[in-house]
């Protein structure tokens, strides 16, 4: 077996594992912080809406006006529960991951000038 057969292998694997990990990943995130369950629940809800709904228009079901508005209808409220979930999330978090951000772009760059 030769060595690009054996890292394809792995790196599959990976994935592999990875997108296996990710439902149970998000299920512990959701359990975190049970506030933000039942509005991601809705936002979920609401995208499947959104896509139903594109899916009906494109079989002929509703005329261009009520697929519009029932579009936007479904828009504005997925907006609002974004909002919501903005609201929820605690500033320190986002401070805390732009914190870590800059801190690495700048280690980047002091390994790049050395």
């Amino acid at each position: 077996m030769s060595i690009a057969g054996i890292v394809s292998g792995v790196v599959m694997l990976l994935v592999c594992v990875g997108m296996l990990a990710l439902p149970f990943m998000r299920h512990r995130r959701m359990t975190e912080n049970p506030t933000h369950s039942p509005l991601i629940q809705q936002y979920d809800s609401l995208l499947l809406d959104l896509a139903t709904l594109e899916d009906d228009y494109r079989q002929g079901l509703y005329p261009e006006a009520d697929y519009t508005s029932r579009r936007d209808n479904l828009r504005q409220q997925a907006i609002t529960i974004l909002q919501q979930l903005d609201a929820l999330t605690p500033a320190t978090e986002e401070h805390h991951a732009t914190d870590t951000v800059e801190k690495l772009i700048a280690s980047y760059r002091q390994q790049e000038h050395k």
